[in-house]
């Protein structure tokens, strides 16, 4: 009897088969089909609200007010369905494997675990997952096991937000997903 899946690589195990289902099968009605199929998983799997916060810094995040915190979430959680939408298109000959997990800070785990391509060396990605009321849930992913997405995404934040300000910045994360969105679907 195989043992059991430990239970903080769920929502990992979750999001990779969502994400193989979504390739092999896309969902009829092109690229807004598949958005609204990844913004469903990513729902499912992802801390967006802690994603965002971590995403622009606990201080500004805490200066907005209620709906500026909506309308950034919005925001973000439009944009982080873009970049997977555009990352992960056109072929069956992919897969994932988990490899396991261990323990990180604040009750937190991180999941390794590999992108498999038939065409290329496969892909480490560690995704940093915490409990939640939820369940476990994603907060961060480590592409070749260092560049962490939220790292890179405030450092693009910060800069857009001091030279934009808010509105701006909003504008610009809808502009970025809008420009995700456009590109062609792969074969």
């Amino acid at each position: 009897m195989a043992a059991a899946e430990p239970v903080e690589t769920k929502a990992v195990a979750t999001l990779q088969d969502g994400l193989l289902e979504i390739m092999s099968n896309p969902p009829p009605g092109g690229s807004a089909a598949r958005s609204a199929a990844l913004g469903k998983l990513i729902g499912d799997t992802f801390d967006i609200n802690a994603m965002g916060e971590a995403a622009v810094g606990i201080r500004t995040y805490r200066t907005w007010d209620g709906f500026q915190r909506r309308r950034f979430i919005e925001a973000f959680a439009r944009f982080m369905v873009a970049t997977h939408a555009s990352r992960f298109v056109g072929t069956t000959e992919q897969g994932f494997e988990i490899e396991g997990s261990e323990d990180a800070q604040a009750g937190r785990k991180i999941v390794h675990a590999r992108y498999l391509r038939a065409d290329s060396p496969a892909v480490p990605i560690d995704y940093l997952v915490q409990p939640t009321e939820d369940g476990w849930r994603i907060l961060d992913v480590y592409l070749d096991e260092t560049i962490s997405l939220l790292a890179l995404h405030r450092s693009e934040f910060s800069s857009v937000l001091r030279d934009r300000g808010f509105e701006g910045f909003i504008a610009a994360m809808h502009a970025k997903a809008d420009e995700l969105a456009a590109r062609p679907d792969e074969k």
